[in-house]
């Protein structure tokens, strides 16, 4: 399997008030372009993961040491490192937050440390992205990322890019 990648992310926020003489307008812009190309060395990727999953008062875990499979149904491993992890949390209830990280064996790049979490409120989401520095999950010790939605059922679309080896 090849993979490509391509990450366009663009936020633009237009300002406007009213002065003494007419409005004032103010347009600011801030945004990442970047692209993978195939293979697995430094800014390079051959590996992908998705799903769109249901966490239902209790964590979901995903390993990235072996239990993942590809499209095609092969099992994939990021054991050359993952560069790019990106959660929605799809719901659209107050409240029902998705809490990544932390939990058994966790996968501490996207989060610094292992008991680290991240919160993310419904509808929102988060993207890690690090194609150069990648980190290497460690099988057993530090390859499993929690989705836990606490006492709430949440819904959430995940997507893992990384390497092979």
């Amino acid at each position: 399997m090849s993979v490509d990648l391509s990450l366009d992310l663009r936020i633009s926020a237009f300002e406007q008030s009213a002065g003494d003489l007419g409005t004032k307008q103010y347009n600011q812009t801030w945004g990442v372009v970047a692209s993978l190309a195939r293979g697995t060395g430094a800014s390079q990727t051959d590996k992908v993961w998705t799903d769109s999953g249901t966490a239902a008062a209790s964590a979901n875990t995903v390993d990235l040491m072996g239990s993942l499979t590809d499209i095609n149904g092969a099992t994939i491993s990021f054991a050359g490192g993952v560069v790019l992890i990106a959660v929605k949390n799809t719901s659209t209830t107050t409240g029902y937050n998705l809490t990544v990280g932390a939990g058994s064996n966790p996968f501490a790049g996207w989060s610094g440390a292992g008991a680290n979490t991240r919160i993310i409120k419904p509808g929102g989401f988060e993207i890690w992205y690090s194609p150069i520095d990648d980190v290497v999950p460690v099988a057993g010790t530090g390859d499993i990322i929690t989705l836990d939605p606490g006492a709430n059922t949440v819904t959430y679309d995940i997507m893992i890019v990384g390497r092979s080896a």
